[in-house]
């Protein structure tokens, strides 16, 4: 397994230096719109239009990158 790595940016980056171990970037992206998801959950629009998710692999290559607007407040 490939360890992955779920920074939090809005232009500069808080760095996950944990990561999380995952199959395939594909299960590496899914787990990046959970966390995505996740941080986004009752917050103003306005609080987090800014901010993303920003996956990288082991050698530091960008794989994804998922604002945190994409997902809807809710109500």
């Amino acid at each position: 397994m490939t360890r992955f790595y779920f920074h939090l940016t809005d232009g500069t980056m808080i760095e996950d230096d944990q990561g999380q171990p995952c199959a395939t970037e594909k299960e590496a992206r899914a787990h990046a719109d959970k966390v995505a998801r996740e941080l986004s959950r009752n917050r103003a629009r306005d609080d987090i239009k800014h901010w993303a998710v920003c996956v990288t692999d082991e050698s530091g290559k960008r794989i994804t990158r998922i604002p945190l607007a994409r997902h809807p407040r809710r109500q």
